[in-house]
């Protein structure tokens, strides 16, 4: 959707993609920018893309979250 979205109107996207690897159906998380790909006449001609694996990043953001609710609650688990 994101590709279409640069291909056809011409934006450019920011945007944290989510990919399921099929043989072990591990899931990855890429932060992504892709951008159009001008002709000489302004035309759109390809569609550059630049991913970068957050996966790690994302799961300790998420440990630290619950860590920190755990902390802050009065209550004992």
């Amino acid at each position: 959707a994101n590709d279409s979205r640069v291909l056809q109107g011409g934006e450019r996207i920011e945007a944290e993609e989510v990919n399921t690897l099929q043989s072990d159906g591990s899931t990855h998380v890429y932060l992504s920018v892709k951008l159009p790909l001008r002709g000489p006449d302004g035309t759109i001609v390809a569609l550059c893309g630049i991913s970068t694996e957050i996966t790690e990043l994302r799961r300790a953001e998420e440990s630290q979250r619950i860590a920190a609710t755990v902390f802050e609650s009065q209550e004992g688990m």
